[in-house]
């Protein structure tokens, strides 16, 4: 038997990569036997950028942006070839904000 493994990630706790090891863990640990492969996805929020660069053997660059809040931040961008690909939830997403601010919203 063969189990293709591809969550998303959960929002603000764990990433695609990560629950995608965890669940191959689990699948191990119940039957040895039974093959793996872990494909990460991302919808394009949180986490697409780190599933991105993992896929696509890319690197990672640091920029400085300006935030949700306005104040200046260094986010990663992740670099393939001659693209750029930048996730936009690390320069605005819900992530940067304090449970109070996200009751304002």
């Amino acid at each position: 038997m063969k189990i293709v493994i591809a969550p998303d990630s959960f929002k603000e706790s764990m990433s695609a990569i990560d629950a995608s090891l965890q669940i191959q863990a689990a699948i191990n640990d119940y039957d040895n036997t039974i093959l793996t492969q872990c494909i990460p996805l991302a919808d394009g929020g949180e986490g697409t950028l780190e599933t991105l660069m993992s896929t696509l053997s890319g690197r990672m660059e640091e920029y400085q942006v300006t935030g949700v809040q306005f104040e200046k931040r260094q986010v990663p961008i992740g670099i393939v070839g001659d693209c750029a690909i930048i996730e936009c939830a690390k320069v605005c997403g819900l992530e940067l904000l304090d449970e109070n601010q996200k009751i304002l919203l």
